[in-house]
């Protein structure tokens, strides 16, 4: 799948409702979505520059009444327990069209609003490009209060073929990364837990990882506050045409809504590392 493909099917984002995004990223804020099921939409702070993301389920469509209830789960909603419970495992198929639908199911999760505290998160600092494609597993259960399957958790995996190193020391050869999104056929969408865009085979990013040792896997540290573009000179362009609280099109930042832009932590990072970020 390319990454052009992916935001013809997430559709045009208006750019007033992304400027109206502008706002820390630890907060969340609608942007040409619909809210289907959600707790609190503030975020608690559990440390400096730390917070913790509130939960919800967030779909693209507004015409998703069917997507909304494969997409709910018992760890996203309180609607009814799970009967029984079974795994997918397959490779996402690079050369299928992306589902239209994007079903966005939010857990509980710790982001980041300045460097030092991701910095602090991230056991590596890497550039690096998507080696493979991607493997996905889907685990899904019978609810027996919607009469439905739903996806109580999505996996996809891929490799990254480390380019330089900024922080820390990688073990030799590939590394393994994951993120919480899957390619479901019936009904057709995509289901993600997090609000970065799909991981593409050949695209490069700048990522923030931390290992996790019980799966035996690297994750982005704070989902959509970990991975970032290579500052070439275009973004760079950009980002002084936009003035010191502009912010960059989300498609720039491969992230799938205004409420996680992170154009002024980007910057933050831009500065730290400077010339260390041309590969």
């Amino acid at each position: 799948m390319r990454k052009e493909d992916f935001y013809e099917a997430l559709g045009e984002i208006d750019e007033a409702a992304v400027a109206e995004a502008a706002v820390p990223s630890h907060s969340k804020r609608r942007v040409k979505t619909v809210i289907i099921a959600a707790a609190a939409a503030a975020c608690i702070v559990i440390g400096a520059g730390v917070f913790l993301a509130r939960p919800g389920v967030v779909i693209s469509d507004p015409d998703t009444s069917e997507a909304a209830s494969a997409a709910e789960s018992p760890a996203a909603t309180d609607n009814g327990a799970a009967d029984s419970s079974s795994e997918d495992t397959s490779k996402a198929a690079a050369s299928k069209p992306l589902p239209e639908k994007i079903v966005q199911a939010e857990t509980d999760r710790v982001v980041y609003s300045d460097l030092p505290s991701l910095l602090e998160a991230s056991q590596l600092v890497v550039i690096g490009e998507y080696a493979e494609e991607t493997e996905q597993k889907l685990t899904t259960a019978h609810s027996a209060e919607i009469n439905a399957d739903v996806i109580t958790n999505a996996v996809s995996t891929n490799k990254i073929h480390i380019k330089k190193v900024l922080k820390g020391e990688p073990p030799e050869g590939d590394i393994t990364v994951s993120q919480r999104y899957g390619i479901q056929d019936e009904p057709a969408q995509i289901v993600t837990f997090s609000s970065l865009t799909p991981m593409v085979k050949g695209d490069e990013w700048l990522f923030f990882l931390y290992y996790d040792a019980l799966g035996s896997t690297y994750w982005c540290a704070g989902d959509y506050c970990g991975r970032y573009p290579i500052p070439n000179d275009e973004i760079l362009a950009e980002l002084d045409s936009l003035g010191e609280n502009g912010l960059l099109d989300i498609k720039t930042l491969g992230v799938l809504d205004g409420s996680s832009n992170t154009t002024s932590l980007y910057r933050e990072i831009i500065k730290h590392f400077g010339d260390e970020l041309r590969v």
